[in-house]
């Protein structure tokens, strides 16, 4: 289970990006990823929380396990098969999952922020002398990833 303390430290990075450069200076696209990442994040600790707090009550039953197998799934009925395997409900499965993905999109928003970023950045600094700096700093990482590919046959 996704603990809220894993939200927060999410959160708390983006927030702290804000901080990098002036709201002026960051792109709008940039800056519109990164307060919907936000949002997301403090979304998900909330929902984690409820989580945490509702399978804490619910432990405190004797017979705890069993309330929560018939929360998250369900027993059906077979002809000629009275004790068949649990099924999972599977809208609870997306109620419990709700966290997790909100926590992973908030993670893709705020990295394709900082592409964004970068991307402006890099446009701002696209004159002659620093032509060959860019390029280079572009193209080395992609010199590993095509050889590994080509030796997986990827290609």
């Amino acid at each position: 289970m996704l603990s809220s303390s894993q939200c927060g430290l999410v959160a708390s990075v983006i927030s702290a990006a804000f901080t990098w450069h002036p709201l002026q200076q960051i792109p709008w696209g940039t800056a519109g990823l990164w307060y919907g990442a936000l949002l997301m994040a403090l979304t998900s600790i909330c929902l984690a929380t409820q989580q945490a707090v509702f399978l804490n009550r619910l432990s405190g039953y004797s017979d705890s396990l069993s309330r929560i197998r018939g929360i998250l799934g369900s027993q059906p009925q077979f002809l000629g098969r009275p004790k068949a395997d649990p099924m999972p409900n599977w809208d609870q499965l997306y109620v419990w999952q709700t966290p997790i993905m909100l926590l992973n999109f908030s993670v893709i928003l705020f990295i394709v922020g900082i592409v964004i970023m970068l991307v402006d950045g890099l446009k701002e600094i696209m004159s002659s002398e620093h032509r060959v700096k860019v390029c280079s700093a572009l193209y080395t990482p992609t010199v590993p990833c095509a050889s590994i590919s080509q030796r997986l046959g990827l290609r």
